[in-house]
């Protein structure tokens, strides 16, 4: 189920729809294939973006939104 609008997003937990980068590679031993995710490509990590940035190239254009605290 994929929720477009409204309170559904709110029944949902967010690290179902948002892949966190070092859950699936540190703790579940996973390879991360980028181009098997569906567009758009979204992910969650706390990389730093200069360690993400070489990873992205997958297609062009790639857009990166980077936000840090």
């Amino acid at each position: 189920m994929t929720p477009k609008s409204g309170i559904t997003w709110l029944k949902i937990n967010p690290h179902d729809l948002v892949p966190f980068l070092e859950l699936k590679l540190y703790v579940d031993g996973q390879v991360l294939d980028f181009s098997s995710f569906t567009p758009p490509r979204i992910l969650s990590t706390h990389l730093p973006y200069d360690h993400c940035q070489n990873q992205s190239k997958i297609q062009e254009p790639n857009l990166f939104t980077n936000v840090g605290i």
